[in-house]
């Protein structure tokens, strides 16, 4: 699976369907 920073680039969270980056 792909791990990209979200958008407050606090977390992070894995692309597959939960969010668009």
């Amino acid at each position: 699976f792909v791990v990209l920073a979200d958008t407050e680039g606090n977390r992070f969270c894995v692309i597959d369907t939960t969010h668009d980056g």
